[in-house]
């Protein structure tokens, strides 16, 4: 039994045989196969005292395992700020808070420039386990209560995707790379580096936001909105 990816790690390139069980590693310039051994033994459940002295004598391995039940805190994390960070995030509280509509249209809005002839893509759902359409759920209906997602009857339909975040909350991701595959691509040059640099000359102090659900940032051009529609698993 192999415990521990960081000893795997350190080997460098292995070689595998899942059917035979064998496992190839270079040693010291030297090949060396691990072989799996098949034991067949009997395996006893105890849930009271066992007499391991005894036991160990007639040759049993023994297993002590104990169970714990853990519970989930409700206590927020306490940060620390900055008194001037905080009196900035108080002044500005408004842009800081969650978003509860659509941003306004604007002068140019997103659009989804399909290739020509191209057949509206409608994707199967993914299957999540019971906790987890739990929680798309909650995030579904956070979305529509905030009037960010609407039902819809599109004959366009991605999967969707959780992806749990540092914090351990979940995040929805809609998976659109079929949709992007019939997306005609936008060309533009990239920017040289060097330019980019020479632009922060003499800047003293740098910063960064995090764009919460950048994806709310930007309007969709409302010919194109159909094309966005998403579906999952019965909720």
């Amino acid at each position: 039994m192999i415990l521990g990816f960081d000893w795997i790690a350190s080997l460098g390139d292995i070689g595998m045989n899942f059917s035979k069980g064998v496992m190839t590693v270079d040693c010291n310039g030297e090949k060396v196969k691990l072989v799996t051994e098949e034991v067949k033994a009997e395996v006893k459940l105890c849930e009271g005292d066992v007499d391991v002295v005894k036991e160990s004598k007639k040759g049993n391995q023994i297993f002590y395992a104990q169970l714990f039940k853990m519970e989930e805190t409700s206590k927020p994390l306490e940060l620390k700020l900055n008194p001037e960070l905080t009196n900035l995030l108080q002044e500005f509280q408004d842009i800081f808070e969650e978003p509860k509509t659509l941003p306004p249209r604007r002068a140019i809005d997103h659009q989804i420039a399909l290739k020509p002839d191209s057949k509206p893509i409608n994707i199967r759902p993914y299957r999540f386990s019971y906790f987890q359409k739990l929680e798309m759920e909650k995030i579904i209906q956070e979305l529509l209560k905030n009037d960010l997602i609407q039902n819809s009857t599109s004959a366009y339909a991605s999967p969707v995707l959780l992806v749990k975040k540092k914090d351990g909350t979940w995040r929805m991701c809609i998976d659109y790379r079929k949709l992007n595959d019939e997306t005609i691509k936008n060309k533009f040059p990239i920017p040289i580096i060097e330019d980019l640099l020479d632009e922060l000359d003499g800047a003293h102090y740098f910063s960064k936001l995090d764009l919460r659900s950048g994806y709310h940032q930007i309007r969709m051009e409302e010919k194109d909105v159909h094309k966005t529609a998403f579906q999952t698993q019965p909720l």
